[in-house]
């Protein structure tokens, strides 16, 4: 005996729902499809945005110490010029620094990484950012590292700014104000074991460092920490941030 038409179409999928089913699986997967490709793709391009900054700020770095003798701004004593050492440097000397190089650099937005979501840069000028105190504190996606030579090419000149050393919860020493000297990691330290970037912000767990040879890496929070490790078996590290970096 056949069964009857009513009872075999009961059984399962029909044909029709099966391709009707398929169907709006393909539309769903052609609409999510471009939002994550976009979403990858914004990442990369802040990725690779900020290395062009960061190389453009080491060319501007090196040219300068090539004609002061091979010091950077912040370690240049020639006559009147000097600005602060190290050792008494705070964050808002930091644009001061930055701001030195200006024949070099061309303008201020180079300081600003596409991915850092603080950093919103209104003016194109620098002597507008050097009469904007509020605004030149923030605007720097990127840190300093004052022991930093160039006779020591792997040595960190600089590097993105949301560096932490412990969770989220515990970063008592991320938050700086105008006042707040370099942070300094001194040598043989065990600190470097929880250095890492913050996942929260501009490249997540990974970062862009700028080398004493002028050269910038894409790093992991493992390579960083191998890349500080290298630093400090040639001395302490210091290191000047931005306000609330």
């Amino acid at each position: 005996m056949h069964p009857s038409p009513s009872r075999s179409r009961s059984i399962g999928f029909s044909l029709i729902e099966f391709l009707m089913l398929l169907g709006c699986l393909v539309v769903l997967i052609g609409i999510c499809s471009p939002l994550l490709s976009n979403r990858n793709y914004d990442r990369r391009r802040g990725r690779i945005h900020c290395v062009n900054n960061l190389k453009q700020v080491g060319i501007a770095l090196r040219t300068y110490a090539v004609d002061f003798g091979g010091l950077y701004p912040w370690q240049e004593r020639a006559a009147g010029r000097a600005i602060l050492s190290p050792s008494n440097a705070v964050s808002a000397d930091l644009i001061r620094y930055f701001s030195s190089v200006s024949n070099e650099l061309s303008t201020p937005r180079i300081l600003s990484c596409s991915a850092d979501e603080r950093a919103n840069l209104g003016t194109n000028r620098w002597d507008t950012l050097r009469d904007d105190s509020n605004l030149a504190h923030r605007v720097p996606s990127y840190f300093l590292g004052l022991t930093a030579t160039e006779e020591l090419p792997a040595s960190i000149l600089s590097g993105d700014r949301n560096l932490t050393n412990g969770p989220p919860a515990n970063l008592d020493w991320r938050t700086v104000g105008t006042r707040t000297p370099v942070w300094k990691l001194p040598q043989a330290t065990n600190s470097i074991r929880t250095l890492g970037f913050d996942s929260r912000t501009i490249h997540q767990a990974a970062g862009n460092l700028l080398l004493g040879d002028g050269s910038v890496q894409q790093v992991s929070n493992g390579r960083l920490r191998d890349a500080v490790g290298e630093t400090q078996q040639a001395g302490g590290i210091e290191w000047l941030f931005p306000v609330d970096h």
